[in-house]
């Protein structure tokens, strides 16, 4: 299988993305990125899901 330059990209940025947001947790008791999971659920079902 091989993978499309433009669905590494979009992995690569979502990987970025939690990492942002999981260091922007000032003592939360979740960390932010459990708050968009839904959203990129969706985009990935649509868009270039597994």
């Amino acid at each position: 299988m091989r993978l499309s330059a433009k669905l590494v990209a979009f992995v690569g940025v979502f990987a970025a993305l939690h990492v942002v947001l999981y260091f922007m947790s000032f003592g939360l008791w979740r960390n932010w990125a459990i708050y968009i999971e839904p959203i990129e659920g969706l985009f990935w079902v649509h868009g270039e899901g597994f």
